[in-house]
């Protein structure tokens, strides 16, 4: 056995173990892990799923008629200069901005499959095209939540001016390039059917990861294996006696769980602003999981993803706070 096939096998060892011992726990108490995929779900289904549907489709439709260089030439010089991106870059930004995660991961996938960008672009766009979007962060975020619609505005623009400050930093990283080539357009009925289908399959593999994240944090909470990450966030944010390191801790698992920890802190808004920030900005574990299920298609690393997921973050936090004193 070679050294590398040594390693896999050790990974695959380890990982296979870590699933069993995560269905010997759910056996042991499956009513209470059967209801939290079941919240999951529900989350899915009257969150993600309406808003996620639709622009799936439609976006299918226009990527593979080939209709979006003409939407996106306006911000061609723009994009090309600042990002070292092509012209649809600025389309594949906005739809991310208006529908949030993961589409703009879809997007760039989409785009990658029928040859309209190449791997370089790819890598690129991520860094920048990878955010969350209003309805989310100004409404479920800032006025359910918080009770706060500044505060939601306030995360919204940071979180957005961060992704486009993100995408500078990346502008210059450079990858193996894939040669690009049109694609043919098929019959219009058979066009539509592969659509929806594809569709259908993006967004139940979004519902999926959703649902089993909510199970996975249920089960991190019971073994207390969630512990030593609370107590270094709590240590390291002790001088502002603030302790959301439950809040946080979950909120990087899965975003929406831990904003409504958070939100029932009662924090003042120059703590909870930057942290939500962060989080969103972030993303959770769920959502990495949702987008690299589309951009490992592009031959886009883990480790490569995760790294801008992180800068985002620290950027982010940095123009809240900014912004905090600014607007708010």
């Amino acid at each position: 056995m070679t050294k590398l096939n040594k390693q896999h096998f050790i990974k695959d060892y380890f990982f296979s173990i870590v699933i069993l011992f995560i269905i010997f726990v759910i056996i042991l108490n499956p009513t209470k892990y059967t209801l939290s995929t079941a919240k999951g779900i529900s989350v899915w289904a009257t969150v993600v799923l309406p808003s996620l549907l639709p622009f799936f489709f439609l976006t299918k439709i226009l990527i593979t008629f080939r209709s979006v260089h003409k939407m996106s030439s306006i911000f061609a010089y723009g994009t090309k200069k600042l990002y070292n991106c092509p012209n649809i870059s600025s389309y594949i930004f906005f739809m991310s901005i208006i529908s949030g995660y993961p589409v703009g991961a879809k997007l760039i996938s989409e785009f990658y499959k029928n040859k309209i960008i190449d791997n370089g672009e790819a890598h690129r766009l991520i860094s920048f095209c990878s955010t969350s979007g209003p309805m989310f962060i100004i409404g479920s975020i800032g006025a359910s939540l918080f009770l706060d619609k500044t505060a939601g505005i306030i995360i919204f623009l940071s979180h957005v001016l961060s992704s486009l400050l993100n995408g500078l930093v990346y502008r210059r990283y450079k990858f193996e390039k894939t040669k690009t080539s049109p694609i043919l357009i098929k019959d219009s009925i058979l066009l539509l059917n592969e659509c929806m289908y594809n569709t259908i399959i993006s967004v139940l593999t979004v519902g999926g990861f959703i649902a089993i994240s909510f199970t996975i944090i249920e089960i991190l909470l019971d073994l207390n294996l969630l512990y030593p990450i609370e107590r270094l966030i709590n240590f390291v944010l002790s001088p502002f006696n603030i302790t959301p390191g439950t809040a946080i801790s979950e909120g990087l698992i899965e975003v929406t769980r831990g904003c409504v920890d958070l939100s029932s802190l009662c924090l003042k808004p120059i703590y909870y602003i930057p942290i939500t920030t962060g989080l969103v900005s972030f993303g959770g574990l769920s959502i990495h999981l949702q987008s690299f299920t589309f951009l490992q298609e592009c031959d886009i690393k883990y480790k490569f993803f995760f790294l801008t997921k992180l800068t985002h973050l620290i950027i982010s936090v940095l123009v809240s706070l900014i912004l905090y004193f600014i607007i708010y």
